[in-house]
């Protein structure tokens, strides 16, 4: 199954923070371990030093949050572990 940027978007009801809505991506995995093919979720601060280097193709993250590797597309939510429930469902 493959998911567009802006599909992950609408699915999580968030807002493309960086990258092209027509990205494609065929799973999901944690930052640390993510690859370019990958969806992962910044849920907690203390994760933040492997968000800083992912290499996942998405991230979701809190409102407000605009960092990470530049090559990284970003969507932000309100609530990136409860979104995440979503994407969970849909792989």
């Amino acid at each position: 199954m493959r998911l567009t940027l802006s599909e992950l978007a609408k699915l999580v009801d968030g807002d493309i923070i960086r990258g092209p809505s027509d990205r494609g991506f065929t799973g999901m995995m944690a930052l640390d371990v993510a690859g370019p093919q990958d969806i992962s979720f910044l849920g907690n601060e203390k994760y933040h030093t492997q968000f800083l280097t992912t290499q996942a193709g998405a991230v979701v993250v809190q409102r407000g949050e605009t960092g990470g590797p530049e090559a990284v597309a970003l969507v932000a939510v309100d609530n990136p572990t409860y979104a995440i429930g979503a994407v969970v469902k849909r792989f």
